[in-house]
């Protein structure tokens, strides 16, 4: 009897030793670094787009600002190294439609590369990747991608009209909350 345990044993041992040895993975690693910068990148929009309404007739709501500059570079950085921290932690991730359908998402892939070169062409802005730079990695590169290009175009639009004020405050608060929402879901979905 001692002699059938042991065996089960030893083929359970031998299992765990190549599962924990081994690189694979069914489902990319969580990082709870992205959910927090996230959700930081969130409140800090949110105020941003709240304190430009307040301060239409003020210089410091003119995208000239030395408040609204530092606001952009810094915030811009911060999204940027979300990107890089998400790509490098899956180097060589694909972000199928398969994926995307199972996060709810599905034909995302296709319409952020449209929308992007649509908004590229619609703003004149050299700031908006190109659509395929966009569509390239994992879903949380990607999703991550997809909020830096809606917030570059609150930049632009902030630029070309030199006020962040209604409508077109609402529609980039709108824009940016449904962004936040979907990289978030997609970083959860790791859990």
């Amino acid at each position: 009897m001692f002699e059938k345990y042991s065996n089960i044993g030893g083929i359970l041992a031998a299992i765990y030793l190549v599962a924990g040895c081994s690189e694979l993975s069914l489902v990319p690693a969580y990082d709870p670094e992205i959910e927090s910068g996230l959700n930081a990148y969130h409140v800090e929009v949110l105020d941003f787009i709240s304190t430009m309404e307040t301060s239409r007739a003020s210089l410091n709501g003119s995208y000239k600002g030395e408040k609204v500059s530092a606001y952009y570079a810094a915030s811009n950085a911060a999204l940027g190294n979300l990107v890089i921290q998400a790509e490098a932690s899956e180097p060589n991730a694909t972000c199928g439609q398969t994926r995307f359908a199972g996060l709810g998402l599905a034909g995302l892939s296709q319409r952020t590369e449209e929308l992007a070169n649509d908004l590229g062409n619609a703003l004149g802005s050299d700031l908006v990747p190109d659509g395929a730079e966009i569509a390239q990695g994992s879903c949380t590169a990607i999703t991550l991608k997809v909020l830096q290009a809606n917030h570059k175009s609150m930049q632009d639009l902030h630029r070309i009209e030199g006020r962040l004020v209604p409508p077109t405050s609402t529609i980039t608060r709108d824009l940016l909350n449904d962004s936040v929402r979907i990289a978030l879901t997609t970083e959860k979905a790791k859990k």
